[in-house]
């Protein structure tokens, strides 16, 4: 989009001025290639032995990663059980997010302050938000606000004989690999990004607007689904502009700065 176009979003004439900046797979012509990188890449390595404190504090592990849950941003919820036996054990519980501010030295965001006799078990992980239960019969809300988390005990069963299930959220590109054996005194977790390969799936916008050196998108989304958006300046080749982003059912909004001269073109896509 040339700067200069109207300043005011519209669903018809200013979508024709639009294919200066954006992609559709059925008006703008083809889909063009994915860029030629892995589609399986390595994120990072976390190894607790290399930690001082060491959170598993020379404990034998039993245990690590047989409860776990993947939140639809790419976080990871875990417990690690340590002990002599089954009977005698205790567990802590841990919560990883994808994006890691130093990669070569990844850190948990969350894990209990003390390790606990209780079961601890992830049931239901959503952006920001991990349900979990202790012991299967005490249900807790653990969220994190502004960096700084709040865990709730939301409600007791009468019995901890339960079972429990919620709707199947899109997963997000991202692998998880544990790395312990029964005995051990440390574990590895490692991260794996996973790429799209050719999906055709492209989403058009709802409106397309110009708002002074800004370029404003609209997309409908789907609540939980994953999307990239992409850019290109040729139609040929596309990279990824931005992180991944998670659909809430609304209408998605998404902003650019308007190029300084020549073309660039957008597309999103469904992952």
């Amino acid at each position: 989009m040339r700067r200069g176009a109207s300043a005011s979003p519209t669903r018809g004439g200013l979508w024709r001025k639009a294919c200066k900046v954006l992609v559709l797979g059925s008006l703008c012509g083809g889909l063009g290639s994915l860029s030629a990188a892995p589609y399986l890449t390595h994120l990072w390595t976390y190894d607790s032995s290399a930690i001082n404190p060491d959170p598993v504090d020379a404990r034998e592990i039993l245990n690590v990663g047989l409860n776990s849950t993947v939140s639809s941003s790419g976080s990871i919820a875990f417990t690690v059980v340590t002990g002599l036996s089954e009977n005698n054990s205790e567990q802590r519980l841990f919560w990883f997010d994808k994006d890691q501010d130093d990669t070569d030295n990844p850190a948990p965001a969350y894990m209990s302050p003390t390790w606990e006799s209780e079961r601890l078990l992830p049931m239901v992980f959503r952006r920001d938000h991990l349900v979990y239960s202790v012991n299967g019969d005490e249900l807790h809300s653990l969220y994190r606000e502004e960096d700084a988390f709040t865990d709730q005990t939301i409600g007791t069963f009468t019995s901890a004989d339960t079972s429990w299930m919620s709707e199947k959220a899109r997963s997000p590109g991202v692998l998880y690999v544990f790395e312990a054996a029964v005995g051990d005194t440390s574990f590895k977790l490692h991260a794996y990004q996973i790429l799209p390969v050719a999906t055709d799936e492209l989403l058009e916008p709802v409106t397309v607007g110009v708002d002074g050196d800004n370029i404003t998108l609209y997309f409908q989304t789907v609540a939980d689904a994953m999307y990239q958006l992409e850019s290109s300046s040729d139609m040929a080749t596309w990279t990824e502009d931005g992180a991944q982003i998670v659909g809430n059912g609304a209408q998605l909004l998404i902003q650019r700065a308007a190029p300084e001269s020549g073309e660039t073109f957008y597309r999103l896509r469904k992952l």
